[in-house]
C-alpha cells in the first residue's frame, strides 16, 4: 500500500500538465501504439511513403525535423498538412478529438516518465533553429532563382513540351505565367540529403497576403519534357521563409472584380486559358482551406475551381475556403469537374477536363451561361 501511495502524487501532478506537452517528443511511441497504418512512415521517418488516408504511391511523410516532429506533424501532397499528431490520428481513424486525447493519454500512462529539457527550452531552441532554416531557405531560393531563365527563353523546350502534353499550349499560358514563374534547366534533386540527379524544373514564387515571397514551389520535369521527373516527389515547396497566410502563386497577376482560385499550378493554368483571366494557384488543400485574399486586391466575387478526389480532400478544402470567404462578406461559388473519377485514378481536376475536352470544349461545357 505504501508503494502505491508514493506513486499517487506523481500521477496526480502529470494530469495537470497539458496533454500536448506530455505528448511532445513522444509521438513515435504513440503512433506505434495507436496507428498500425503509420507503420511504413515510422519505418522511414521523414521519407515519402504511401498515404495511409488516401493511398497513392509516395505522397506522405512524417516530419523528422526537430520542431515539427516534436508535435507529431505530417504532410501529404494530396490531403495537406496535419498540424499535430492528434489531428493526424483523428483524421486517420475518424475519432473525435476528445476520443483521440483519451487514447493518447492511455498510451502516455504506460510510458516511462520523461526527463530532461522542458518543452519551453526545447521550443526556444527550435525557434532559433527555425529562424536559421528560414534564412538558409531564402538564400537558396534566391540563388536558384538567379540561375533560372524566363519561361519564354528559347531553351525552355522541355517545359513547353510538358505543358503542351497537359493540354496547356505555351502561347495560351504565357500571359498568365508572368515574372513569378521561371524555368531552371538543371535543378538538383536531393534524396536523403544526397544529390540524385539534375532535371529541368518549373519554378514559381508563392506570395503571402502582404505580397511578399514566402516560399518557392518547384516541379521537376523529365529531361525530355515528357511528364515529370522520375523521382519520389516531383513537386516540392521550400521551407517557408516568411509567414504564409494568404499564400498563392499569382498566375496572371492581380484580380479585378472577379477572382478565381484553384489548387495546383497546372489546374490553375487550365482554368486561366479557358476563362481568360488570372487564376491563382493555392498549391495544396491545406493552404487552400486557410487562404484569404489580400486586402489591396480583394475581388467582390470569387470562384473556387476545386479538385474532385476519391477521399474528398479537394471538395472539403474548397468548401472550407468557401465558408471562410462568405464569412468575410464575399460572394463565393465553388465548381467541380463533372467528369467521373476513373477507377485507376485518385482524383479529377480541371487539367483533366481541358486535356479531355480542349479549351473550346471546356468553355462550351462549363462556361455556358456562366
Amino acid at each position: 500500500m505504501s508503494a502505491q501511495l508514493k506513486s499517487l502524487p506523481e500521477r496526480t501532478e502529470s494530469r495537470h500538465v497539458p496533454i500536448g506537452e506530455r505528448a511532445a517528443g513522444r509521438w513515435p511511441d504513440i503512433f506505434a501504439a495507436l496507428a498500425p497504418d503509420l507503420g511504413p512512415a515510422l519505418g522511414k521517418y521523414g521519407k515519402h511513403v504511401s498515404c495511409p488516408i488516401h493511398g497513392g504511391r509516395d505522397g506522405f511523410r512524417l516530419y523528422a525535423d526537430s520542431r515539427r516532429s516534436l508535435y507529431g506533424r505530417a504532410v501529404c501532397n494530396t490531403c495537406g498538412s496535419f498540424i499535430n499528431g492528434f489531428v493526424l490520428l483523428s483524421t486517420l481513424y475518424g475519432w473525435s478529438i476528445f476520443e483521440t486525447y483519451q487514447r493518447v493519454a492511455l498510451v502516455l500512462a504506460g510510458l516511462p516518465a520523461e526527463s530532461g529539457v522542458r518543452i519551453e527550452k526545447l521550443l526556444e531552441r527550435f525557434k532559433q533553429e527555425d529562424a536559421l532554416k528560414r534564412r538558409l531557405a531564402l538564400s537558396d531560393a534566391v540563388q536558384t532563382w538567379k540561375n533560372s531563365k524566363p519561361v519564354g527563353a528559347s531553351m525552355t523546350w522541355p517545359l513547353r513540351r510538358y505543358l503542351d502534353e497537359r493540354g496547356i499550349p505555351m502561347h495560351l499560358a504565357y500571359p498568365y505565367l508572368g515574372s513569378d514563374v521561371r524555368y531552371h534547366p538543371e535543378l538538383p534533386y536531393f534524396e536523403g540529403g544526397r544529390e540524385v540527379d539534375r532535371f529541368p524544373a518549373l519554378l514559381a514564387i508563392a506570395r503571402n497576403r502582404d505580397g511578399k515571397p514566402c516560399f518557392l514551389h518547384r516541379t521537376w520535369l523529365a529531361k525530355n519534357g515528357h511528364g515529370k521527373a522520375p523521382v519520389s516527389c516531383a513537386r516540392k515547396t521550400t521551407t517557408f521563409f516568411r509567414k504564409q497566410d494568404g499564400a498563392a502563386i499569382r498566375l496572371g497577376g492581380h484580380f479585378g472584380s472577379q477572382g478565381d482560385v484553384a489548387e495546383g499550378i497546372e489546374t490553375a493554368l487550365s482554368v486561366a486559358i479557358a476563362v481568360e483571366r488570372p487564376v491563382w494557384s493555392l498549391v495544396n488543400t491545406s493552404l487552400m482551406s486557410a487562404w484569404s485574399p489580400p486586402d489591396e486586391y480583394c475581388p467582390r466575387q470569387i470562384t473556387i475551381w476545386g479538385d474532385k478526389d476519391v477521399k474528398q480532400a479537394g471538395e472539403q478544402a474548397a468548401e472550407a475556403l468557401s465558408r471562410n470567404l462568405k464569412d468575410k462578406g464575399l460572394f463565393v461559388s465553388a465548381r467541380f469537374p463533372e467528369t467521373p473519377i476513373p477507377r485507376d485514378a485518385k482524383s479529377v481536376d480541371w487539367n483533366d477536363v481541358i486535356m479531355n475536352l480542349g479549351v473550346e470544349g471546356f468553355r462550351n461545357t462549363y462556361l455556358w451561361g456562366f
